[in-house]
């Protein structure tokens, strides 16, 4: 099987990843920003960016295949098209890229609206038209996102948010996104300009999960949907970048409107067992 290039290997999706490739790490060469020794010393790792286009060159030399993962940022367009058009260069046969869920453009849907979905957007097409194979992920609202409404949690008893508490919403633990990444890059050939909507085994409301939290912390915790306007004032004060703000309002706007609970989990992409949200039990202490 020939070396796989692995992007993003210190986020969530990304750590989670390299842990399935523990009993085969010859396959794998990490793109790191700096130097992390534990992962070095596991790991063949090159030190560069993807706004570094002789560093991307160099940590492609010998692989065919790339997984690309980033986090959203105004620069996401800019930095994923660099490395594309350094793997066209190269002749790189294959990228699989975490991309997401619902971001084709629909009038009915909120979320194409926002500027992560724009953004993937433009780099998937940006991919299909490099003629370089490709397989997209396309994951749901990430379980682990729950992780910001802690504090409140903890606090107030309370979580707020602008979605209906009746909307439901298919989300998806990080590590199923993880485990079609790798059934995926070692089944490549079966997976050529393919593209995988992911989410998780059932569709919760914010209500339903305030059950959960409650069940969990031994005490009773309520989902409270606020305005816009109150939801954008509270992320202003914690300093969350204006764009993010705007594009969380979108995100919640679709899920109020039914975009977010089809059912697709990695049970029907590739047959294997989906995470339940009860597994996320203690995730909340």
């Amino acid at each position: 099987m020939e070396k796989i290039l692995i992007i993003g290997a210190t986020g969530k999706i990304g750590s989670e990843l390299i842990k399935l490739f523990d009993g085969q790490k010859q396959l794998v060469k990490l793109l790191l920003r700096a130097n992390s020794k534990e992962l070095c010393d596991k790991y063949e790792t090159v030190i560069g960016d993807l706004s570094d286009k002789e560093s991307l060159r160099n940590a492609m030399l010998d692989v065919k295949t790339v997984f690309l993962l980033s986090s959203p940022s105004p620069e996401q367009v800019y930095l994923q098209k660099n490395l594309i058009d350094v793997a066209k260069e190269l002749n790189i046969n294959h990228i699989v890229r975490v991309s997401a869920m619902g971001i084709e453009y629909d009038s009915n849907n909120p979320f194409t609206i926002t500027s992560i979905a724009r953004w993937h957007n433009e780099i998937d097409k940006y991919l299909e038209a490099s003629k370089i194979k490709f397989t997209l992920i396309k994951p749901n609202y990430f379980m682990q996102n729950l992780g910001g409404f802690r504090n409140s949690i903890q606090e107030e008893s309370c979580f707020y948010a602008t979605i209906t508490p009746s909307a439901k919403v298919s989300l998806v633990h990080i590590t199923d996104i993880a485990r079609l990444a790798y059934h995926v890059l070692i089944n490549i050939n079966d997976h050529i300009n393919k593209s995988y909507d992911i989410t998780g085994p059932e569709a919760l409301s914010f209500s339903d999960i305030a059950k959960y939290i409650s069940i969990d912390l031994n005490k009773t915790v309520n989902y409270v949907q606020v305005s816009e306007q109150e939801l954008k004032t509270q992320l202003s004060k914690d300093n969350i970048p204006e764009w993010f703000i705007k594009d969380m309002l979108g995100f919640f706007k679709g899920y109020s409107a039914g975009c977010g609970e089809r059912i697709n989990s990695i049970q029907q992409v590739a047959n294997l067992k989906p995470t339940y949200f009860n597994t996320m039990l203690g995730f909340f202490k």
